[in-house]
């Protein structure tokens, strides 16, 4: 015994393994007491599922409550205390509307340890209506179709979404947004897309707390179209009072971009405004008017009416002297003679038209064979807003 002492090295080595046998002595026979402060433990609700059932929900506030406990016990038993396995709750005390401050009940899962502080020991608690609406999908899409005359569009499926939660969060929500990659899409191809939920000021408010939905993704199915960018003709009905003339009229958009799976697009040359009624008109206008749109073809762009300026004006006369006339669909064998020229013809319309245009009046002779005193309706190819308030007609001889 004597030599395992003698030197200094195994003295120390002796004394540290005597001071840890004492250490744990102490911890595992004495156990003091002692206290640990266990933090973030979350917050349930008791009987959130009664309020539901009451037509009720609880609105979050943000980041969800927690609650941070302070705990007395022996050493060993606190140190198996962690916010995992401590559970903390609250009952709202009425099934009704309203703002609660409710008590924070906390349970450990050991028995010979106290909790001595609790912060908070109350939480705000709102509960409001529960309401659930439906929303649209809408698809927005990146890249560009592979062929730079198409058009792929895309249809959801579902079309609308369910979403749920606290009426004053719902009343904010305005549809559902889901992106679509067009590049490579083809006809009749469907894809699974995740959606995300927008409020009525543009904000992502997916991840909100208070915002549910039954699911996170919606179909889509993509069709591709051969597209057309189509002038918008405006339409008019009724009479403008004595005096007045169209003088010009503009349309926005001018033209508005339609679509076939087939060649039907090229068959559409105009696309015309519901009639604008100018009976009493006695000033310009500007007025949004509904298009009028043809069963089967896609509207690209959704555009569904155009606005449209009407320039009105009083109307002026001027007199033209017509002193020769255009022999139209003339044949090259025949020689044609106008023998009541010149003759005056007076015009009726805004000032601007009339000053601005050149008259080019003309005859049909197509239809006519050698002869004499053929009479035929005068042509003169007004501009719109300008009339003619008397027919006027030509005898032509035919050589």
């Amino acid at each position: 015994m004597k030599k395992a002492f003698a030197s200094e090295t195994a003295f120390k080595i002796y004394s540290l393994l005597i001071a840890i046998l004492l250490w744990v002595f102490v911890v595992y026979n004495q156990n003091p007491q002692s206290t640990k402060v266990v933090d973030d433990i979350k917050i349930s609700y008791t009987n959130a599922a009664e309020l539901e059932r009451a037509g009720l929900i609880i609105r979050r506030e943000g980041r969800e409550p927690t609650v941070a406990i302070t705990v007395e016990g022996r050493r060993l038993s606190i140190g198996k205390i962690e916010s995992e396995n401590v559970s903390a709750s609250v009952t709202v005390p009425r099934i009704h509307e309203g703002e609660y401050d409710v008590s924070v009940e906390t349970r450990l899962p050991i028995s010979d340890v106290s909790i001595i502080d609790k912060k908070p020991y109350t939480v705000k608690v709102v509960v409001e209506k529960l309401k659930k609406i439906s929303v649209p999908v809408e698809i927005k899409y990146t890249g560009s179709p592979k062929d730079e005359n198409s058009s792929v569009q895309a249809q959801a499926v579902p079309e609308q979404v369910s979403v749920w939660g606290p009426e004053s969060v719902m009343n904010n929500v305005s549809h559902a947004s889901a992106t679509f990659d067009i590049s490579n899409a083809v006809e009749g191809q469907t894809s699974e897309l995740k959606y995300k939920i927008i409020s009525k000021d543009g904000k992502d408010i997916t991840n909100d707390a208070n915002v549910n939905v039954d699911s996170t993704t919606v179909l889509v199915v993509s069709s591709v179209y051969k597209i057309k960018d189509i002038p918008i003709e405006v339409k008019y009905t009724g009479n403008l009072p004595e005096g007045y003339a169209i003088a010009s009229s503009e349309v926005l958009p001018a033209k508005i971009r339609l679509g076939s799976k087939d060649n039907a697009i090229d068959m559409i040359e105009k696309i015309a405004t519901e009639p604008i009624d100018v009976s009493g008109m006695s000033q310009s206008k500007k007025l949004s008017v509904r298009l009028v749109l043809p069963d089967g073809i896609a509207n690209i762009l959704s555009v569904t009416e155009a606005e449209v300026s009407v320039n009105v004006v009083k109307k002026v006369s001027r007199t033209v002297n017509v002193e020769s006339v255009v022999f139209k669909n003339a044949k090259e064998d025949l020689s044609y003679q106008a023998t009541n020229l010149p003759m005056q013809i007076t015009l009726y319309g805004a000032k601007s038209i009339l000053d601005a245009f050149e008259i080019a009046p003309s005859v049909d002779v197509g239809e006519l064979s050698k002869g004499e005193h053929y009479t035929l309706p005068l042509e003169l190819n007004l501009p719109e807003g300008i009339i003619c308030s008397e027919l006027h007609n030509v005898v032509v001889n035919v050589f």
